[in-house]
Parts: structure tokens; sequence; C-alpha cells
């Protein structure tokens, strides 16, 4: 099995670094805002190195990108009364992300997309 650090260059789906922060009506509230954007984050970093178009990801809901991260991490996490704060890391699954990406490419195709 490789280590994480041969993983660190070689693998685009290996997102890390991705700094978020937020406020909420409660501390929770903040903590689930921040982590939906560092996902949202993620998944253009991801579309970047993958080259797949920035605006595909306008179509993808925040339930499809959870099914597509395979993995998460919080680092250096902040409470600050209602705000939060966090450095994240991610990996994606390239086979839920492929499957994904595919669906939105029929969608793409269907003239029955309201818009």
């Amino acid at each position: 099995m490789p280590s994480m650090a041969q993983d660190k260059g070689t693998n685009p789906y290996l997102i890390e670094g991705i700094y978020s922060k937020n406020t909420g009506k409660n501390p929770d509230l903040a903590k689930k805002n921040t982590l939906k954007y560092a996902r949202r984050d993620a998944l253009m970093v991801l579309f970047a190195r993958i080259s797949k178009p920035l605006s595909i990801a306008d179509e993808i809901s925040d339930d499809e990108i959870v099914e597509m991260i395979r993995s998460e991490q919080i680092l250096d996490e902040k409470f600050s009364g209602n705000n939060y704060s966090a450095n994240f890391n991610f990996v994606f699954a390239k086979d839920f992300v492929e499957h994904i990406l595919s669906q939105k490419k029929l969608d793409e195709n269907s003239s029955d997309i309201v818009k």
C-alpha cells in the first residue's frame, strides 16, 4: 500500500490545505457551513487538476460532492463564538467522481433541463 507521501505528488484526487471559515447561528451550524464550502472549494481544485470545466461544479449538489469524497481530514479547527475555521484535506473517489460527471454529461445533452 503506498504511503500518503508517495500519493501526494501523483494523486490528483488528494486535495490538501483547503482553508475555510464561516459563521452560523450557533457553532455547530458554523462548522457545517464551513465544511460545505471547503468541500466545494476542494472540488474546484480537483476539476482544475483533472482538466474539467469549472462550470460543471454549478450543476453538482452538496450531497453529490459528499458522495464523491472518500475521506476528509480536519486540521487546526478553531471555534470563536459562532465562527468556525479549519484547514481541510480531502481524498476524492475517482470512480464516484467519474460516475457523477457522466450523469452530468448526460443531463447536459437532455432537452428536458429546466434552467
